[in-house]
């Protein structure tokens, strides 16, 4: 396998791994450092390197997995718009009230919803983190 791989051009090599690994049942694609690596092994070493281990010899049919318990959720991108991570690791997000009807609040008021908010609960920050991936 790695001596066909190893001729390959990496962007073609790239293409055939990178949509077909798997992880924890999940679809993902490979890292290009590893699949860089891969490529130029000889035929004779064994087909694992640091983190990935490939268990198929055919390139197109190739499954790996990633020793570990690295986290496979994609990130929610509905989410990833509305929550960002502080500095100090907290969550922050916007308060809602201001994209429309303003004329008639205070301006204290309105400034009150301008500031930043954060997430409150243990449970909702850690749920929220886990949906936008940090």
């Amino acid at each position: 396998m790695l001596g066909r791989l190893a001729q390959a051009s990496l962007p073609s090599l790239t293409a055939r791994l990178g949509a077909l690994c798997v992880v924890g049942g999940r679809a993902v694609s490979a890292v290009p450092m590893a699949i860089s690596r891969i490529a130029h092994q000889a035929p004779h070493q064994p087909q694992h390197v640091g983190h990935l281990t490939f268990a198929s010899a055919n390139p197109t049919t190739t499954m790996c997995r990633f020793m570990g318990n690295k986290s496979c959720l994609k990130t929610n991108k509905s989410a990833a718009k509305r929550f960002r991570v502080r500095g100090s690791g907290s969550i922050k997000r916007n308060k809602a009230g201001m994209s429309h009807n303003t004329g008639y609040k205070s301006n204290t008021r309105k400034s009150r919803l301008a500031a930043s908010g954060g997430v409150k609960g243990k449970s909702i920050e850690l749920r929220m983190r886990r949906l936008i991936g940090a």
